[in-house]
């Protein structure tokens, strides 16, 4: 290794030396694991590990190598569940990885692209900065959900992570304004004017932020008369 290696190690590594020695004295930065076909990159970027990230970039990480279950290293971060107080780091991870080149639509096996997996942990840094980079905001994954559907889905459960936000980014940037999995209940009120089932908090999500009200007209073949002012009130709330 030449001078300028050394200088890296002394002025970026800090207490990862033992990652640095590997790399110096011959390990394979892209060798993957024999049952879970992870790389170094896929492990560092899953736990968050900013300075591993560098440093294994720094030193030829493939960024687009895939796993058993098809996920490249960003993937793999925007997959990972964490905690409102690592929201940054993550975002870190994930601004390295693509600052470095790696692909913001890539699928694993179930066609979840990176903006799906990190719209089901609510991190909207993440999710801002994949759409900026022209993520597909409605592609849709093996099951038929979107990015969209994948947040109203966790919203009630992640609120220290301020879903509200995710669901604003996803519709600035041109998200269908419908949760695909509910299109029959409403097309059923629309149809027989009856009120259906009590809505789950995902609608209540919607209503109080004032992102359905006059969006789901855009979509369905029926008027405000044939949903009636009660039945509205009573699923989505005063609007």
């Amino acid at each position: 290794m030449g001078g300028g290696d050394e200088e890296w190690s002394q002025s970026r590594l800090g207490p990862h030396r033992c990652v640095r020695l590997l790399l110096q004295h011959g390990a394979s930065v892209n060798s993957q694991t024999e049952e879970e076909k992870d790389t170094a990159l896929h492990v560092a970027s899953r736990h968050g590990l900013v300075e591993h990230i560098q440093l294994l970039l720094h030193h030829g990480a493939e960024l687009e190598v895939k796993n058993k279950e098809g996920q490249t290293p960003l993937n793999a971060a925007c997959a990972q569940h964490h905690q409102p107080q690592d929201m940054d780091r993550y975002y870190r991870v994930c601004q390295l990885l693509v600052e470095h080149g790696a692909s913001i639509n890539a699928e694993d096996q179930d066609r979840q692209h990176p903006l799906h997996l990190a719209c089901k942990n609510a991190n909207a840094q993440i999710a801002e900065l994949l759409l900026a980079r022209g993520a597909n905001v409605n592609v849709m994954n093996y099951g038929g959900n979107t990015a969209l559907h994948n947040i109203l889905q966790v919203a009630a459960y992640k609120l220290e992570h301020r879903p509200e936000l995710v669901v604003q980014a996803l519709l600035n940037h041109g998200a269908v304004r419908i949760w695909p999995g509910s299109l029959l209940k409403v097309q059923g009120v629309c149809g027989s004017g009856g009120v259906g089932t009590t809505p789950g908090p995902q609608w209540t999500l919607l209503s109080q932020q004032g992102l359905f009200q006059g969006s789901l007209f855009a979509v369905l073949p029926c008027s405000a008369q044939g949903l009636g002012r009660e039945n509205w009130h009573y699923w989505y709330g005063n609007p």
